[in-house]
């Protein structure tokens, strides 16, 4: 129902557009979207994980991240599954977003 959304989201299955999260040792991470090389979106803040929720807090002028709040439904050495609702909680519909590592 969001049309930039959406866009990010078709660009991201196809390959077009790359989203890039380095989560640090001291808590700091950074969240990088771009398109041909190019960055579209930079995110950095600090995070922490509590009961299997994601919670961060950005460092520049980003209102809400887009990860704070997601439960983390798998994390492994080379893979990070993150899930959130999409509507109401009570309504059991879900998007999962799966990070892999680079090396």
């Amino acid at each position: 129902m969001d049309s930039p959304v959406g866009d990010t989201n078709a660009a991201l299955k196809s390959g077009e557009q790359t989203a890039l999260v380095t989560f640090f040792p001291d808590s700091t991470y950074r969240y990088e979207l771009s398109r041909a090389g190019q960055p579209t979106l930079q995110e950095e803040g600090s995070y922490t994980i509590r009961q299997g929720l994601l919670r961060v807090s950005t460092l520049n002028a980003q209102p809400i991240s887009a990860l704070d709040g997601q439960r983390i439904v798998k994390l492994t050495r080379r893979e990070l599954r993150l899930e959130h609702p999409i509507w109401q909680p009570t309504q059991q519909v879900f998007r999962q977003t799966y990070y892999q590592r680079l090396r």
